[in-house]
């Protein structure tokens, strides 16, 4: 008996050493990293941030498993270590057969259309990093939060994106022959591109020194903007803010101003998005005379 267990023990031995032996001996292959490519950022009208909204688009799939979404996450930093280093995230769901056919693959929900966070729309330049991983949505208890299942995050590209600020912009330019030139838009307005923006001017006996207010205003007529402006279309190109954004607008001098003295004037547009009077930059300086005309 205590002569086959010692034998029935070296078997045990024996055949734990066969099976570590195999173990070692067979190299499991790693898991391939996430594929992906960045095509840039674009804008789309939706109402918001200078009428539009900015997305980066791209694709991306793991080879691991092919017929799984992945997710795509944005960040501001060159490495991501956790959660609270991404600005926002999505999962690639939207077809692209392009890349299905270029890398023979029958699933082709690869697409993704990520919207970049208000945060950055800051009139500053930013590189955003575009990060793809093969995640799951763990909803519970925390929430739902991107937590890596296989091959964790992979960098498949970068953008700079420079996000208009947002509220009024445009300037008071010149006033010839009772005509004030200028042009004006608000970033928050529902759509920039049709949507016009209200100009007042007023004429100002003098601006206080320490905060440039406009004092003893008298208030010298008003109209919209509508007018083309192809030189502020091209300074805001990737705002697409369109061409009509100009003023011409004519004054009516008020028969009591019409005094033979200088003025100081200036331009106020009312925000569409919240009616607030936003001054624009620009001071005309002229004077008023008494047929009513401006002259420098």
């Amino acid at each position: 008996m205590k002569r086959t267990m010692i034998i029935f023990g070296l078997f045990l031995v024996l055949g734990a050493f066969f099976i570590f032996g195999i173990v070692q001996a067979h190299t499991f292959p790693a898991p391939l990293p996430t594929k992906g490519y960045v095509d840039g950022w674009w804008l789309q009208n939706e109402g918001d941030v200078v009428g539009q909204t900015a997305y980066i688009s791209g694709w991306a799939y793991d080879p691991y498993t092919p017929n799984d979404s992945v997710f795509v996450a944005l960040s501001t930093t060159e490495t991501v270590v956790t959660q609270a280093d991404l600005i926002t995230f999505d999962s690639a769901y939207n077809p692209r057969p392009d890349v299905a056919a270029a890398f023979g693959l029958e699933n082709d929900n690869f697409g993704f259309e990520i919207a970049i966070p208000r945060e950055l729309y800051d009139g500053e330049s930013h590189t955003i990093y575009v990060w793809a991983s093969n995640i799951i949505e763990d909803c519970a208890p925390r929430g739902c939060e991107p937590i890596n299942k296989n091959t964790g995050q992979t960098l498949i590209g970068t953008v700079n994106f420079t996000g208009l600020n947002g509220g009024i912009h445009g300037a008071f330019d010149t006033i010839e022959n009772n005509t004030a030139y200028g042009w004006a838009f608000d970033a928050d307005g529902y759509l920039v591109t049709e949507e016009h923006v209200a100009v007042l001017f007023y004429a100002c006996d003098r601006l206080t020194d320490f905060d440039n207010v406009c004092r003893n205003k008298r208030y010298l007529g008003g109209g919209f903007t509508g007018v083309e402006r192809l030189d502020v279309e091209a300074a805001f190109e990737n705002d697409f803010v369109g061409e009509q954004q100009g003023f011409e607008i004519e004054l009516n001098i008020p028969n009591d101003l019409r005094n033979d003295r200088p003025y100081k004037i200036v331009a106020f547009a009312v925000s569409p998005s919240d009616g607030l009077l936003v001054r624009l930059p620009g001071l005309i300086e002229r004077t008023i005379n008494s047929d009513g005309s401006l002259s420098e």
